[in-house]
């Protein structure tokens, strides 16, 4: 935590990381606890698109 803030970021930067590597530990931890089967090639495009879009493309996907 010290060298993150000594890195320039502030508090809730920080936080803000930690929730969301925590929600991610979560959701990957239900889906394989749930038995639930990937597919590599959309994993794949999965990660493309966030790269590209960031979650905004999520967001359409959805719609």
């Amino acid at each position: 935590m010290d060298a993150v803030l000594e890195a320039g970021w502030d508090e809730t930067a920080l936080c803000h990381a930690a929730l969301v590597c925590g929600f991610f530990n979560l959701m990957n931890r239900w889906v394989e606890g749930l038995g639930l089967p990937t597919d590599p090639e959309m994993v794949q495009l999965a990660g493309k698109m966030l790269h590209e879009q960031g979650y905004q493309g999520v967001t359409a996907f959805l719609k």
